[in-house]
């Protein structure tokens, strides 16, 4: 299995049907300056992993949102049949949060480059690929909730080849990846491949929504991180659906879901109730 490199803005219907059918690619960033950008947030989060679990602490996600609030902060979240946490801290792209409320045009310039060059084109391509019209392609992206995470999978130590995060697909319509250590790993044909960072590109991955949207004519892969390095962190940048429209099956016009947000709490409670 060879994951392609794709340019969204002029992916082959090669390159598109392999991302389809294996659910992964590789996107090379422009330039340098950009690259920096994602390594100066990789090196915040690396520091504030780091701090005392009090201090941590001091940004936890609320036990239980009101209306208007966010959803953001830090948190430590168990898996079952693995006794590694997971931290993270996670905020919408356009309201930086905790250690990163300085960086916000830092934040600003990924979070446009991600929607415009890599999100809307790589999706607009994959309809126009489908034969799913431009309508249904403008009402699929149309307002998406994203959001930044940025994530520390637990080293187990010297044992090689233990699961660091579960086996899991994710929610929304892509998930844009960057890390530069290795151990992510997809499900392909029946066995598990590895997915190694590439100098200066994210990975992208299809996700169930859009999986759904075009009728399972895109794969969204299942994935994993073993243990290949210590302290492995990852910015992950996930885009859902809206939150206030319908999720719909463009290939048939059906109803997935009757609200984005509907969509995303049941594929959120069905994950963490899963025994992985």
């Amino acid at each position: 299995m060879l994951i392609p490199t794709i340019n969204p803005l002029s992916a082959t219907h090669a390159e598109l049907d392999d991302l389809m059918n294996i659910g992964f690619c590789h996107v090379k960033l422009p330039d340098e300056n950009l690259v920096t950008k994602i390594q100066t947030c990789l090196k915040v989060a690396r520091e504030f992993f780091q701090h005392s679990m009090e201090e941590k602490q001091k940004w936890q996600l609320k036990d239980k949102l009101n209306p208007g609030d966010r959803y953001q902060g830090y948190a430590l979240r168990s898996q079952s049949k693995n006794t590694n946490a997971i931290e993270q801290i996670f905020f919408e792209p356009d309201e930086p949060f905790g250690p990163y409320k300085t960086y916000s045009s830092l934040i600003e310039k990924i979070n446009e480059y991600y929607i415009n060059q890599i999100y809307l084109p790589l999706i607009k391509a994959i309809f126009a690929r489908l034969q799913l019209s431009n309508d249904n392609f403008i009402a699929a992206t149309k307002n998406a909730y994203r959001s930044l995470v940025f994530q520390s999978c637990p080293s187990t130590g010297e044992l090689k080849n233990v699961i660091r995060l579960n086996a899991h697909k994710d929610f929304g319509l892509l998930t844009i990846l960057f890390f530069e250590e290795p151990g992510l790993e997809v499900k392909y044909q029946n066995d598990w491949k590895a997915v190694p960072p590439q100098e200066g590109c994210v990975v992208v991955n299809l996700g169930n929504a859009l999986e759904l949207m075009t009728g399972k004519q895109c794969c969204s892969a299942l994935h994993r991180v073993t243990n290949a390095t210590d302290n492995r962190i990852s910015m992950v940048y996930f885009i859902q659906p809206n939150y206030q429209q319908p999720v719909r099956n463009y290939a048939d016009n059906s109803i997935v879901a009757e609200t984005g947000e509907l969509f995303f709490r049941q594929q959120f409670a069905e994950y963490y109730e899963t025994d992985h």
